[in-house]
């Protein structure tokens, strides 16, 4: 896929989203044609007139307050801007405004997340591969930290795939820029499975008391950043 500069496009979108600066990729998306809906908040759009096909999602915190989610859009995005240069991570094109939603616009993806291609073809996947993805994967966390960022989620459904079984890391939702400030752990319960175990550690009377032991508050650092 051709990497296509489209910060010119949909100049007219920004009037209805002034909150978004003017410098960030704004895209049409009106201009897209959808052609499949993989998920409720991700589909797969072309661009016919460059007969290219890109992965729309639909930003999760539309329904928080405005301020909130411009705030997210605009931290993502930040994000994303700096991670041009490296073959393991999923290749950025900029946020769509349509019908008052706000989409993250990328490279699609043939075969989905790696969660997904393990269960479609487990019994296809030889050593070789699944040593490629995991080489794959250790290089995008080691370009990542390059960058002074912390992914916060590394997992399998954030793991994509594409046609040429190339893997890269995506959805930077809980990514932070590296710093003493962003050391500090919150708890994220939902992934709790993929979780360093610095991250269950918790620092408060109440679980001093019914565990009887002694916990202490760890940094979150690149050690954390663990894959199962």
């Amino acid at each position: 896929m051709k990497n296509i500069n489209f910060q010119t496009s949909a100049r007219h979108a920004i009037e209805d989203s002034s909150e978004i600066e003017a410098n960030e990729p704004l895209l049409d998306g009106t201009k897209y044609q959808r052609s499949y809906i993989h998920t409720k908040k991700i589909e797969k759009r072309t661009l016919y007139s460059r007969c290219e096909e890109f992965c729309f999602k639909e930003f999760a915190n539309n329904t928080s307050p405005p301020d909130q989610s411009q705030f997210e859009i605009r931290r993502q995005v930040n994000i994303l801007k700096e991670l041009k240069d490296s073959d393991h991570i999923i290749r950025f094109f900029g946020v769509a405004h349509e019908d008052s939603k706000f989409y993250l616009v990328t490279e699609w993806m043939e075969f989905g997340n790696l969660h997904e291609y393990y269960t479609d073809y487990s019994e296809i996947i030889d050593w070789n591969t699944k040593i490629k993805f995991a080489l794959d994967i250790c290089r995008g966390v080691a370009y990542l930290h390059e960058c002074k960022i912390l992914h916060h989620d590394i997992q399998s459904t954030n793991i994509l795939v594409n046609r040429d079984c190339k893997v890269k890391i995506a959805n930077f939702g809980l990514s932070k820029k590296f710093s003493d400030i962003t050391r500090n752990i919150t708890h994220n319960l939902e992934n709790i499975r993929y979780m360093a175990p610095e991250k269950l550690l918790l620092d408060n009377d109440d679980d001093r008391n019914n565990h009887n032991v002694k916990k202490k508050k760890v940094p979150y650092d690149s050690k954390c950043e663990i894959y199962r």
